[in-house]
């Protein structure tokens, strides 16, 4: 599915919430609006190469005196943070989603977490929604909280 845009409201500021793919078909335009302050990218759940440097390029040339806030990230949009230099150009993530796994289970579970929530790259706990015992973070917690020691 190609990006699609919503508007919404996070903390009283103007939200854009995005959904679908990065791709060579990608229209950024919505991010050179410089009334947003904040993107939601929970939903989005696939990335090219080609939509990445459109993506990359396009909030490099955001002006400094708008910022964005990047809220709801998914696990894959925080892996790619940590791989592609400039990703988020000048603007910041708050908050994004983390991989968690219960052993006992064996079911996959995703935590919101803020950036404050992590000390030393070390995930916090998190109780198994089924079964009520410890999960494990289920990436190496270094390099998944990279992104969090620029």
């Amino acid at each position: 599915m190609p990006l699609q845009y919503t508007d919404g409201e996070f903390e009283g500021k103007k939200l854009l919430i995005v959904e679908g793919s990065l791709d060579d078909t990608v229209d950024l335009a919505p991010f050179e609006d410089p009334s947003y302050t904040y993107v939601d990218c929970e939903k989005l759940n696939r990335m090219l190469s080609v939509g990445i440097r459109k993506w990359v390029l396009t909030l490099k040339a955001r002006p400094s005196d708008a910022p964005l806030y990047f809220v709801r990230c998914s696990v894959m949009f925080v892996e790619q943070l940590n791989v592609i230099d400039g990703f988020v150009g000048n603007s910041e993530v708050q908050s994004f989603f983390a991989p968690y796994i219960c052993e006992d289970c064996d079911e996959e579970h995703a935590f919101l977490l803020k950036k404050d929530d992590v000390v030393d790259s070390e995930a916090p706990s998190k109780t198994c929604p089924s079964c009520s015992k410890e999960l494990e973070f289920d990436e190496d917690e270094d390099e998944f909280f990279e992104f969090l020691e620029d």
